[in-house]
């Protein structure tokens, strides 16, 4: 089947729905979940299906817009309402708090599920900042975690140095255990994760120094 074949079958779609008086519909099925197929449509399809179909039950929702709100449903997770960028954001949209911003409306048609949502441009522009944001803020995070990470490394070189100086590190039948028991005696301020990092560290260390070329 190639494209003359669909043009023909959406051709033949049409006319089959004119001859029986039957509304037509340019809408989208993104999903079939457990209550059925979900259909959206534009504004005016749905207005024109109401008209139709004669529904006994239409589903509205307006949505009334709150600055801080919007933003904190973009960071579930997070509580970001006092960063400064966040705090930059809500006072420069504060102005529009309380005014309708998104409009949604469903109705069931043949056991399928019809939608229609709107929204104002400038909630459009306001959620395109949030996105901004996003994205501003992992970038932050990486860097951080990467700093962290570095910083953590540059711990776990020094304190592996610091642990090959003490003469116990080289005593008389010392192994693993007996070196992290004298890392964690020596370091107690430090995470068990850290302290075998850093005894692993030393042990390699300690063998590239020693062992013969």
């Amino acid at each position: 089947m190639d494209t003359a074949d669909i043009d023909r079958l959406a051709n033949d779609l049409k006319e089959a729905a004119a001859e029986c008086g039957a509304l037509l519909l340019e809408a989208v099925l993104p999903v079939e979940g457990r209550g059925g197929f979900i259909a959206s449509v534009s504004f005016g399809e749905f207005l024109n299906l109401i008209r139709h179909a004669k529904p006994k039950i239409v589903y509205l929702i307006t949505t009334s817009f709150d600055a801080a709100e919007e933003l904190g449903d973009n960071f579930e997770e997070d509580d970001i309402s006092d960063l400064p960028e966040a705090k930059k954001i809500i006072a420069i949209w504060r102005s529009h708090d309380g005014q309708a911003c998104r409009v949604a409306a469903g109705l069931m048609c043949d056991g399928i599920l019809h939608r229609a949502i709107e929204q104002t441009d400038w909630l459009e522009e306001f959620e395109g900042e949030i996105e901004q944001l996003v994205t501003e803020l992992l970038q932050q995070q990486e860097i951080s975690e990467r700093e962290l990470q570095a910083a953590k490394e540059k711990t776990i070189i020094l304190k592996a140095k610091q642990l090959m100086g003490d003469s116990r590190f080289n005593g008389p039948k010392v192994g693993t255990g007996k070196r992290t028991a004298l890392a964690q005696h020596l370091f107690p301020d430090l995470d068990q994760p850290t302290i075998r990092a850093i005894v692993d560290r030393a042990i390699n260390d300690h063998w590239l120094a020693t062992a013969p070329k």
